[in-house]
């Protein structure tokens, strides 16, 4: 397993190891998908590693605050290099710093060959830092509610457990982002989120597909039906809208909010204040959004993201 190098590696380490400056940077610092770091250039990037077949790239240096994550990410993980490649990357961060006017570096580069590509291996025995204090433990649950994206998604799940286990070692509470992917089974937002997904897509057999799994959801162990819906939402192009409209996969099985307690009253209150008011939520949200709507509001308007909820609201007055 190739060692941590850089801040999309081990962003919790780095975040640790920063120490107090680090919500401030991250906070500043654009901060990218693994699928946008995917598109950038080879020449954006400080260290370039040649592997045989492999071309890892490290350190990237897009902007301003790219290039200020990448040089305090360095400072930290910079001892795992091999002295070759430390060269090359301090060289090049040194030369963005500049670029970007930031506060250069002190390093000693040494006499560093031009460009950013290395041959050799890529180093292996991954080290990780952990947060020791309050203040790490709760930026690192800050960090992961704004940035959360830029977690592959693949590990979203295990860098949500990792931040509980660490508020929890400080008596902190599970807060945000975090606590949606760090339930112990089907959280309570589940239908809920499964209904979104039901309002965007657009074919008969997808509709069908959603219905489905919803009614046989207890049938799937919650780790399948992640994958399951992972695959749903590339199928039907629902991953743009991850963290928009629809929480995704992982947040959507695992949430642990806890659950809206629905009352009788509360519904027919509820349906009271739609009549009259149907044809224009059917026209802004659809005709299945009216149904489900009807059958079981609570659940559905719960779902909403926050701008079609206020929209919904403002129409029933």
């Amino acid at each position: 397993m190739d060692c941590a190098l850089d801040f999309y590696d081990d962003p919790l380490g780095t975040l640790a190891a920063m120490g107090e400056h680090a919500y401030t940077v991250v906070k500043t610092a654009s901060v990218y998908t693994q699928e946008e770091l995917g598109e950038f250039p080879d020449n954006r990037f400080a260290l370039v590693i040649r592997d045989g077949s492999r071309r890892v790239r490290k350190y990237l240096c897009k902007d301003a605050g790219s290039t200020e994550l990448s040089i305090a990410s360095f400072e930290v993980h910079k001892a795992t290099l091999p002295e070759a490649m430390r060269k090359v990357a301090s060289a090049n961060l040194r030369e963005a710093a500049e670029l970007y006017e930031l506060d250069i570096p002190e390093w000693d580069c040494g006499t560093a060959p031009t460009g950013n590509v290395v041959v050799g291996k890529v180093p292996s025995a991954r080290q990780k830092v952990a947060a020791d204090s309050y203040s790490e433990a709760e930026n690192l649950g800050r960090w992961f509610d704004v940035y959360s994206y830029s977690v592959p998604f693949e590990s979203r799940r295990d860098v949500a457990l990792e931040i509980k286990k660490r508020l929890d070692t400080q008596g902190l509470p599970t807060f945000g982002k975090t606590a949606s992917y760090c339930g112990d089974g089907y959280g309570a937002s589940f239908k809920g989120a499964m209904l979104t997904r039901k309002h965007l897509v657009t074919t008969p057999d997808a509709v069908e597909h959603v219905s489905y799994l919803i009614e046989k959801h207890a049938e799937f162990e919650p780790g399948a039906m992640v994958r399951i819906l992972n695959r749903f939402d590339k199928d039907h192009g629902l991953t743009q809208l991850w963290d928009k409209k629809i929480p995704d996969p992982w947040a959507t099985v695992y949430s642990a909010e806890h659950e809206y307690r629905k009352t009788a009253s509360v519904s027919r209150q509820f349906l009271d204040k739609l009549v009259g008011h149907e044809g224009e939520v059917q026209d802004v949200f659809g005709s299945r959004f009216l149904d489900d709507l009807k059958k079981d509001p609570e659940t559905v308007v719960a779902a909403l993201p926050a701008p079609e909820r206020e929209a919904l609201q403002n129409m029933l007055g």
